[in-house]
Order: structure tokens, then C-alpha cells, then sequence
């Protein structure tokens, strides 16, 4: 039997892909593919979190994990041996040729090889050939998505500084990543893709001989502007996401709240600024060449209007804070 794993990267359509994996299902497995549900959790019926889970090293008890019931390492042994028993209990069911997984914090999360490793063992088990499918996009606007879904799913931190962002290298370094996954998996098995906002399902499903299939609706997330985003950040310190293991009620209403009053301000976006540009340049070049072949060295578009000054914190007062806290507070009362 064999697999395709879709790793990511973040903010990269993975939400779409596995949308459409589920849309999908029953004509995928008409054409030997089987979409798994046992390494799901609570991000999704195709969203195989369970893999990074499992695969992560024991002392990460972070909210993925939470969310999966683990709150101590001593619950590994037993977690890990349920993911086991219930994957090959379902692969028992199938009769499929090829299983197809996704699960974005694969990426982002299995970070040390030795933890890479442990999931290409996991996968050993039941697979003979084990095909790798990745995308990538801009640095630079990674940054700013993902700080502002940061905050929008419980971060209290700041955006970080260009010099801190350099450092980022096993986020953001994609031929370090990459060098990593191939160690582990072989560069052959590896398929490196870019994002670019294109259609990434479409690109995804090139992958599958089928034909008319159900596209996933597009999902509009409300952006939340600068004010909205430093509000929440704030509050996120007093008020947080998960509670046990289980998102907080509370929490999920001020963030529906927020979403919804009038408060305005700038984008996000004005956040990247001159000294964010260009600090990845050499590792794109290196992706470019030596795993799509382009011999121009080119990975992605150039980057257009970024602001020319350096970084400064958005700063929100008091009373601003206080003005939103009340405008919140009046629109919960209503809902």
C-alpha cells in the first residue's frame, strides 16, 4: 500500500485541500484513494493532526496536544498505541491501493529530524512508498498571516522583530526544512510545490485522476483590522482560547463580538515593512534550483508594496482598549 502526505506549509490552502479531501472521499476511493478518519481530531474530519501529534517530541505539551486530551507526557505511551490500534483497525477496512493524509503541523511543529523520523516509522508500518506533497509561500507574508491567525486562535505575543524573524530558520528556512525531509523520507519522494494564491485545490487534485469533482466553497475569514488584532492579543492574556481541553466559550464570543462591531483602523499588512524583505533570498534560491530546477534561482513573485520605514509596534491606548472592551461588551449583551 502506498501514501501521499500533504505537510503544508501553513496558510497555504491546507484548510481548502482538506475540504475538498472530504468533499471528495467516495469518489477518490472509487479510484483506489482512501481519505482516513481516525487521524482526525478536533481540526477537522480530514485534517490528520493525530500524525503530528504522535510524531512530536514527549516533552511539546502544547494546545495541538491539549486538544487531543494530553496534558502530561506520561499519556503519550497509551495515546500513541491508540493511534496505532485505530489507524490499522480502519486500513483493515479498505481495500484502497493508496491512503492520502493531510495535516499542515507537520511542518510547522515536527521540527527535529528525530521527530520527522518517528513519523516516517509510524508510517512505515503500514506503507511501502510514502510520497510527500509541500507548499510553500512567501516568507514575508507568512509572517503577517500567520501573526494575525496567531492572535485569532489565542496568542499573546507580539510580532516579532526582522532580527528575531531571521532566526526563525525552522519556520521559515524552506531548504532547511526541506534537507531535513529528504534526509528522512529521500529528496525523490519529496514534491515541492509554490503558493501564490492560485487555485490550490485544483493543483492539489492533479494529483488524482478524477474528474467533476466537488470544489469546496471558499471560505471568507473576517480579516481583523490592527485595533481589533492589538485588542484581542490583549485580552487573549485574561481570557484564554483553551480551557482544559476544550476551546472557552467565553473566549469564542468575544472573538465573534469583535468580528462584528465597527471599529476602524489599518490592515495588517501595514505591519511589513523594508527590513522584513529579502531575509530568506539565499534559501529560496537554493529550493529554486535544486528542487524545482529553475536555473534563474527565482522561488516566488516579487513582493510589491511593502512600507518603506522601519518596524514599529502598533501601540493601542487605554481608553482605546477600553472604548472596544465596552462596544464588545454591548454587542454580547445583544447576541
Amino acid at each position: 500500500m502506498k501514501a501521499i502526505l500533504h505537510i503544508g506549509t501553513e496558510k497555504t490552502g491546507t484548510t481548502t485541500i482538506q475540504n475538498g479531501l472530504r468533499l471528495n472521499k467516495e469518489k477518490l476511493y472509487k479510484k483506489g484513494y482512501f481519505v482516513p478518519e481516525s487521524l482526525s481530531g478536533k481540526l477537522g474530519i480530514c485534517n490528520h493532526v493525530k500524525l503530528a501529534c504522535y510524531a512530536m517530541n514527549d516533552r511539546k505539551m502544547n494546545n495541538l496536544r491539549k486538544l487531543e486530551g494530553i496534558n502530561q507526557p506520561k499519556q503519550l505511551a497509551n495515546y500513541r498505541q491508540k493511534v496505532l490500534d485505530h489507524f490499522q483497525e480502519e486500513l483493515d477496512g479498505t481495500n484502497a491501493s493508496t491512503v492520502v493524509m493531510s495535516n499542515e503541523h507537520c511542518s510547522s511543529r515536527l521540527i527535529q529530524e528525530k521527530e520527522i523520523r518517528r513519523l516516517k516509522e509510524f508510517l512505515d508500518r503500514f506503507f511501502e512508498e510514502v510520497k510527500i506533497i509541500v507548499y510553500f509561500r512567501r516568507q514575508e507574508e507568512l509572517l503577517i498571516s500567520g501573526y494575525s491567525t496567531g492572535i485569532s486562535t489565542g496568542s499573546e505575543q507580539k510580532l516579532m522583530s526582522p532580527e528575531q524573524y531571521s532566526q526563525e530558520v525552522n519556520r521559515y528556512d524552506y531548504y532547511q526544512m526541506l534537507e531535513k525531509w529528504s534526509t528522512v523520507f529521500g529528496k525523490e519522494n519529496i514534491d515541492v510545490n509554490v503558493y501564490e494564491g492560485n487555485d490550490v485545490f485544483a493543483d492539489f487534485m492533479s494529483n488524482f485522476s478524477i474528474k467533476r469533482v466537488k470544489k469546496p466553497k471558499k471560505k471568507y475569514n473576517t480579516s481583523l483590522n490592527l485595533p481589533k488584532l492589538e485588542f484581542l492579543r490583549r485580552m487573549n492574556k485574561y481570557v484564554p482560547r483553551i480551557t482544559g481541553n476544550t476551546i472557552n466559550p467565553r473566549w469564542h464570543a468575544i472573538v465573534r463580538a469583535l468580528e462584528e462591531i465597527e471599529y476602524p483602523g489599518p490592515s495588517v499588512k501595514e505591519l511589513l515593512t523594508e527590513d522584513y524583505v529579502g531575509i530568506y533570498d539565499e534559501s529560496n534560491r537554493k529550493v529554486a534550483e535544486e528542487y524545482l530546477g529553475r536555473n534563474d534561482g527565482r522561488l516566488f513573485e516579487e513582493l510589491n508594496n511593502v512600507n518603506t520605514r522601519n518596524k514599529q509596534d502598533f501601540e493601542l491606548s487605554d481608553e482605546e482598549f477600553l472604548n472596544m472592551l465596552t462596544q464588545i461588551y454591548w454587542k454580547m449583551d445583544r447576541n
